[in-house]
Protein backbone atom coordinates (compact mmCIF):
# COMPACT_ATOMS: atom_id res chain seq x y z
CA UNK A 1 0.00 0.00 0.00
CA UNK A 2 2.58 2.23 0.95
CA UNK A 3 4.64 1.90 -2.54
CA UNK A 4 1.24 2.35 -4.03
CA UNK A 5 0.70 5.90 -2.73
CA UNK A 6 4.11 6.97 -2.84
CA UNK A 7 3.99 6.55 -6.48
CA UNK A 8 1.36 9.01 -7.25
CA UNK A 9 3.30 12.26 -7.32
CA UNK A 10 6.11 10.64 -9.52
CA UNK A 11 2.86 9.83 -12.09
CA UNK A 12 1.26 13.19 -11.94
CA UNK A 13 5.03 15.03 -12.29
CA UNK A 14 5.52 12.82 -15.72
CA UNK A 15 2.13 13.57 -16.36
CA UNK A 16 2.41 17.54 -16.02
CA UNK A 17 5.83 17.60 -17.81
CA UNK A 18 4.71 15.55 -20.61
CA UNK A 19 1.37 18.23 -20.86
CA UNK A 20 4.00 21.20 -20.77
CA UNK A 21 6.19 19.53 -23.24
CA UNK A 22 3.51 19.28 -25.65
CA UNK A 23 2.36 22.98 -25.39
CA UNK A 24 5.76 24.01 -26.00
CA UNK A 25 5.98 21.56 -29.34
CA UNK A 26 2.29 23.52 -30.70
CA UNK A 27 3.80 26.93 -30.27
CA UNK A 28 6.81 26.43 -32.04
CA UNK A 29 5.45 24.30 -34.50
CA UNK A 30 2.46 26.92 -35.22
CA UNK A 31 4.17 30.23 -34.55
CA UNK A 32 7.87 31.73 -36.28
CA UNK A 33 8.95 34.40 -33.42
CA UNK A 34 9.56 37.61 -35.12
CA UNK A 35 13.37 38.38 -35.41
CA UNK A 36 13.03 42.11 -33.76
CA UNK A 37 10.96 44.03 -30.97
CA UNK A 38 8.83 45.12 -33.61
CA UNK A 39 8.94 42.55 -36.20
CA UNK A 40 5.11 40.94 -36.82
CA UNK A 41 5.25 37.28 -35.76
CA UNK A 42 4.41 34.80 -38.83
CA UNK A 43 1.61 32.05 -38.26
CA UNK A 44 2.24 29.08 -39.68
CA UNK A 45 -0.26 26.09 -40.30
CA UNK A 46 -0.03 22.85 -39.26
CA UNK A 47 -1.32 20.59 -42.42
CA UNK A 48 -2.73 17.76 -40.44
CA UNK A 49 -4.97 20.07 -38.31
CA UNK A 50 -8.99 21.10 -39.51
CA UNK A 51 -9.09 23.91 -40.77
CA UNK A 52 -12.30 25.10 -39.94
CA UNK A 53 -13.97 25.47 -36.28
CA UNK A 54 -16.96 23.28 -36.18
CA UNK A 55 -20.26 24.14 -35.74
CA UNK A 56 -20.12 23.03 -32.09
CA UNK A 57 -21.33 25.36 -29.39
CA UNK A 58 -24.82 26.22 -28.16
CA UNK A 59 -24.20 30.14 -28.66
CA UNK A 60 -22.96 29.12 -32.46
CA UNK A 61 -25.90 27.05 -33.01
CA UNK A 62 -28.74 29.68 -31.67
CA UNK A 63 -26.71 32.14 -33.99
CA UNK A 64 -26.98 30.25 -37.04
CA UNK A 65 -30.83 29.52 -36.28
CA UNK A 66 -31.34 33.17 -35.82
CA UNK A 67 -29.56 33.79 -39.78
CA UNK A 68 -31.54 31.18 -40.81
CA UNK A 69 -35.22 32.53 -39.22
CA UNK A 70 -34.79 35.65 -41.89
CA UNK A 71 -36.85 34.53 -44.67
CA UNK A 72 -38.68 37.28 -46.13
CA UNK A 73 -37.80 40.18 -48.02
CA UNK A 74 -38.77 42.50 -45.78
CA UNK A 75 -36.90 40.70 -42.34
CA UNK A 76 -33.81 40.58 -45.12
CA UNK A 77 -34.16 44.20 -45.30
CA UNK A 78 -34.47 44.87 -41.65
CA UNK A 79 -31.61 42.56 -40.81
CA UNK A 80 -29.16 43.87 -43.45
CA UNK A 81 -29.83 47.85 -42.57
CA UNK A 82 -29.20 46.45 -38.90
CA UNK A 83 -26.10 44.54 -39.88
CA UNK A 84 -24.67 47.40 -41.44
CA UNK A 85 -25.67 49.90 -38.93
CA UNK A 86 -23.43 47.43 -36.53
CA UNK A 87 -20.41 46.47 -38.45
CA UNK A 88 -19.73 49.70 -40.47
CA UNK A 89 -18.46 52.10 -38.12
CA UNK A 90 -15.73 49.28 -37.11
CA UNK A 91 -14.28 49.33 -40.66
CA UNK A 92 -11.37 51.52 -41.16
CA UNK A 93 -9.53 52.75 -44.33
CA UNK A 94 -6.07 51.69 -44.35
CA UNK A 95 -2.93 53.97 -45.47
CA UNK A 96 0.80 53.47 -46.62
CA UNK A 97 3.25 55.53 -46.35
CA UNK A 98 6.35 54.62 -48.08
CA UNK A 99 10.25 55.87 -47.94
CA UNK A 100 9.60 58.65 -50.22
CA UNK A 101 6.75 59.98 -48.57
CA UNK A 102 4.12 59.08 -50.56
CA UNK A 103 0.73 58.22 -49.37
CA UNK A 104 -1.45 55.13 -50.95
CA UNK A 105 -4.60 54.64 -49.24
CA UNK A 106 -4.96 50.71 -49.63
CA UNK A 107 -8.14 49.00 -48.67
CA UNK A 108 -10.29 48.68 -45.75
CA UNK A 109 -10.02 46.86 -42.40
CA UNK A 110 -12.08 45.73 -39.36
CA UNK A 111 -11.47 46.80 -35.78
CA UNK A 112 -12.60 43.35 -34.02
CA UNK A 113 -11.67 44.17 -30.58
CA UNK A 114 -11.80 47.28 -27.94
CA UNK A 115 -8.34 46.70 -27.94
CA UNK A 116 -7.02 48.08 -30.80
CA UNK A 117 -6.86 45.28 -32.89
CA UNK A 118 -7.86 45.32 -36.90
CA UNK A 119 -7.86 42.50 -39.41
CA UNK A 120 -6.77 43.34 -42.99
CA UNK A 121 -5.46 41.87 -46.20
CA UNK A 122 -1.69 41.64 -46.60
CA UNK A 123 -2.10 42.62 -49.76
CA UNK A 124 -3.94 45.96 -48.29
CA UNK A 125 -1.46 46.13 -45.81
CA UNK A 126 2.07 45.70 -47.50
CA UNK A 127 5.30 44.76 -45.92
CA UNK A 128 6.48 47.67 -45.54
CA UNK A 129 6.29 51.23 -45.42
CA UNK A 130 4.88 52.89 -41.88
CA UNK A 131 0.76 52.58 -41.76
CA UNK A 132 -2.32 54.38 -40.74
CA UNK A 133 -6.34 53.93 -40.41
CA UNK A 134 -8.77 56.00 -40.77
CA UNK A 135 -12.17 55.36 -38.87
CA UNK A 136 -15.49 56.18 -40.42
CA UNK A 137 -15.18 59.71 -38.33
CA UNK A 138 -12.61 61.32 -40.20
CA UNK A 139 -10.01 60.15 -37.15
CA UNK A 140 -6.71 58.95 -38.69
CA UNK A 141 -4.41 57.00 -36.46
CA UNK A 142 -0.87 55.68 -36.59
CA UNK A 143 -1.00 51.39 -37.07
CA UNK A 144 1.57 48.56 -37.04
CA UNK A 145 1.65 44.57 -38.32
CA UNK A 146 1.55 42.52 -35.09
CA UNK A 147 0.88 38.92 -37.28
CA UNK A 148 1.00 37.54 -40.42
CA UNK A 149 -0.71 34.46 -41.61
CA UNK A 150 0.78 33.97 -45.20
CA UNK A 151 -1.42 31.15 -45.79
CA UNK A 152 -4.43 32.89 -45.65
CA UNK A 153 -2.33 36.51 -46.98
CA UNK A 154 -3.92 38.03 -43.82
CA UNK A 155 -2.55 40.34 -41.52
CA UNK A 156 -3.60 41.98 -37.73
CA UNK A 157 -2.59 45.65 -37.20
CA UNK A 158 -2.50 47.36 -33.80
CA UNK A 159 -3.78 50.54 -33.83
CA UNK A 160 -3.23 53.45 -31.42
CA UNK A 161 -5.83 56.06 -30.14
CA UNK A 162 -9.47 55.26 -28.87
CA UNK A 163 -11.23 52.14 -30.79
CA UNK A 164 -14.34 53.97 -32.07
CA UNK A 165 -16.26 50.88 -32.78
CA UNK A 166 -15.54 47.34 -33.45
CA UNK A 167 -17.57 44.13 -34.85
CA UNK A 168 -18.25 40.49 -33.71
CA UNK A 169 -16.58 37.58 -35.77
CA UNK A 170 -18.76 34.55 -36.50
CA UNK A 171 -18.20 31.49 -34.22
CA UNK A 172 -19.78 29.21 -37.12
CA UNK A 173 -18.58 28.40 -40.59
CA UNK A 174 -20.86 30.17 -43.46
CA UNK A 175 -23.14 27.62 -45.84
CA UNK A 176 -23.46 28.13 -49.62
CA UNK A 177 -26.62 30.23 -50.18
CA UNK A 178 -25.64 32.72 -46.97
CA UNK A 179 -26.49 36.01 -47.58
CA UNK A 180 -23.56 38.13 -47.04
CA UNK A 181 -22.74 42.39 -47.39
CA UNK A 182 -19.32 43.58 -48.55
CA UNK A 183 -18.32 47.09 -46.49
CA UNK A 184 -15.39 48.95 -47.27
CA UNK A 185 -14.04 51.97 -49.18
CA UNK A 186 -13.72 51.22 -52.45
CA UNK A 187 -12.07 54.15 -55.25
CA UNK A 188 -10.48 56.03 -52.53
CA UNK A 189 -13.10 58.37 -52.64
CA UNK A 190 -15.81 56.39 -51.03
CA UNK A 191 -15.97 55.01 -47.25
CA UNK A 192 -18.36 51.97 -45.98
CA UNK A 193 -20.09 51.62 -48.75
CA UNK A 194 -21.95 47.76 -49.14
CA UNK A 195 -22.71 45.46 -51.85
CA UNK A 196 -24.58 42.23 -51.11
CA UNK A 197 -24.50 38.95 -52.37
CA UNK A 198 -24.35 35.16 -51.57
CA UNK A 199 -21.84 32.88 -50.74
CA UNK A 200 -21.44 30.68 -53.58
CA UNK A 201 -19.20 28.24 -52.54
CA UNK A 202 -16.82 26.96 -49.40
CA UNK A 203 -13.67 25.60 -49.43
CA UNK A 204 -12.21 27.39 -52.73
CA UNK A 205 -8.86 27.70 -53.54
CA UNK A 206 -7.85 31.83 -55.88
CA UNK A 207 -5.32 31.15 -58.16
CA UNK A 208 -1.92 31.92 -57.70
CA UNK A 209 -1.13 35.41 -59.33
CA UNK A 210 2.10 37.85 -59.32
CA UNK A 211 1.12 39.37 -55.81
CA UNK A 212 0.18 36.15 -53.69
CA UNK A 213 0.79 32.28 -54.09
CA UNK A 214 -2.75 30.30 -54.07
CA UNK A 215 -5.09 30.68 -51.56
CA UNK A 216 -7.17 27.66 -50.14
CA UNK A 217 -9.79 27.28 -47.59
CA UNK A 218 -12.19 30.32 -48.47
CA UNK A 219 -15.54 31.70 -49.56
CA UNK A 220 -16.60 32.54 -53.00
CA UNK A 221 -19.14 34.94 -53.13
CA UNK A 222 -20.55 37.12 -55.41
CA UNK A 223 -20.90 40.65 -53.47
CA UNK A 224 -19.07 43.67 -56.19
CA UNK A 225 -15.39 44.03 -54.99
CA UNK A 226 -13.57 47.25 -56.40
CA UNK A 227 -10.02 48.68 -55.54
CA UNK A 228 -10.05 49.44 -51.86
CA UNK A 229 -13.09 46.75 -50.70
CA UNK A 230 -9.67 44.40 -50.42
CA UNK A 231 -9.31 43.91 -46.34
CA UNK A 232 -12.91 44.93 -45.70
CA UNK A 233 -15.61 42.26 -44.17
CA UNK A 234 -18.28 40.13 -45.24
CA UNK A 235 -21.09 40.39 -42.85
CA UNK A 236 -23.83 38.06 -42.41
CA UNK A 237 -27.35 39.09 -41.11
CA UNK A 238 -26.24 38.41 -37.64
CA UNK A 239 -24.18 41.71 -38.06
CA UNK A 240 -20.57 38.68 -37.78
CA UNK A 241 -17.99 39.35 -39.45
CA UNK A 242 -17.45 35.77 -41.63
CA UNK A 243 -15.01 36.63 -43.90
CA UNK A 244 -11.47 39.24 -44.59
CA UNK A 245 -12.30 40.13 -48.41
CA UNK A 246 -8.61 39.73 -50.31
CA UNK A 247 -10.18 40.14 -54.10
CA UNK A 248 -11.90 39.40 -56.80
CA UNK A 249 -11.16 37.20 -60.34
CA UNK A 250 -11.82 39.80 -62.92
CA UNK A 251 -10.23 37.67 -66.20
CA UNK A 252 -9.31 34.57 -66.33
CA UNK A 253 -7.78 33.02 -69.26
CA UNK A 254 -8.37 36.08 -71.74
CA UNK A 255 -12.27 35.81 -70.53
CA UNK A 256 -13.90 38.24 -68.45
CA UNK A 257 -15.72 37.11 -64.90
CA UNK A 258 -18.26 37.67 -62.77
CA UNK A 259 -19.82 37.62 -59.40
CA UNK A 260 -16.19 35.73 -58.33
CA UNK A 261 -14.65 37.24 -55.29
CA UNK A 262 -12.87 35.58 -52.56
CA UNK A 263 -13.13 36.20 -48.56
CA UNK A 264 -10.80 34.19 -45.87
CA UNK A 265 -13.41 32.39 -43.04
CA UNK A 266 -12.93 33.69 -39.80
CA UNK A 267 -12.68 30.59 -38.91
CA UNK A 268 -9.64 29.37 -40.09
CA UNK A 269 -7.56 32.22 -38.13
CA UNK A 270 -7.49 31.30 -34.93
CA UNK A 271 -3.76 30.82 -35.22
CA UNK A 272 -3.55 34.44 -36.14
CA UNK A 273 -6.39 35.72 -33.58
CA UNK A 274 -4.27 34.07 -30.99
CA UNK A 275 -3.27 37.07 -29.20
CA UNK A 276 -0.54 37.55 -26.97
CA UNK A 277 0.60 33.73 -27.76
Amino acid sequence: MSRGTGSKPTVIRFAFAAMLVAVVLFLVANVIQPTGDDAPVIVRHDPDQPVSTPLSNEAARLSRANLDRARSDQDISASSIEAVASVAPAVVVVHRTVEDGTEEILGSGVAIDDQGHVLASLGTTGSDGSLSVTWPSGVTVDARIIRIDERYQVALLEVAGEVEAFAPLATYPSQSGDRVLAIGSPLEDFTSTVTAGIIGAVGITMPETLEHPAIPDLYQHDASLNPGNEGGPIVDLNGNVVGINIGSIVVQDGEIVQGWSFAVPVTVLSALLAIGS
